[in-house]
């Protein structure tokens, strides 16, 4: 039995992972560290699950996603941390999208928009899409239990 995800926990997973992956964009942008080639098979990987609503799927995608992001800067211990968060990470992922499937198209935009970004080395335009991508959407929120 998998236990619901409330919407305290979704506020608290994506804080954490705005505070890690945040760091990683910065480092990656101001190093001009170039971003792992699977960012883009991934991307399109999560589209063609947008189509099928495979939300477990498509969550691992998203997990491996924004993990190799964090591992681009070579922190052991950062990958570690961030890697503590996959199982909620995951139920997350899964729980919002099970809310709202519609938003999935906003989430491969985003997804598109941040490559784009780290590939240009836009510090100030990745950590506005990363902030937007990782904040609780209030329609999702609302419908979760407290």
């Amino acid at each position: 039995m998998v236990r619901q995800i409330t919407a305290q926990e979704l506020i608290e997973v994506y804080e954490s992972r705005r505070l890690i992956e945040t760091h990683a964009m910065q480092r990656i942008c101001q190093e001009r560290l170039p971003i792992p080639a699977v960012l883009r098979d991934l991307y399109e990987k999560m589209c063609v699950t947008s189509k099928s609503q495979d939300f477990v799927q498509r969550a691992e995608y998203d997990q491996e996603f924004h993990r190799s992001i964090v591992a681009t800067i070579n922190n052991a211990v950062l990958v570690e941390l961030y890697g503590s968060l996959q199982v909620r990470q995951q139920r997350v992922a899964i729980a919002a999208m099970r809310v709202q499937p519609a938003r999935a198209e906003t989430i491969d935009q985003e997804h598109h928009d941040l490559i784009v970004a780290l590939e240009n080395f836009d510090e100030d335009a990745a950590i506005g899409i990363i902030s937007r991508h990782l904040r609780p959407v209030l329609d999702v929120v609302s419908r979760l239990p407290v």
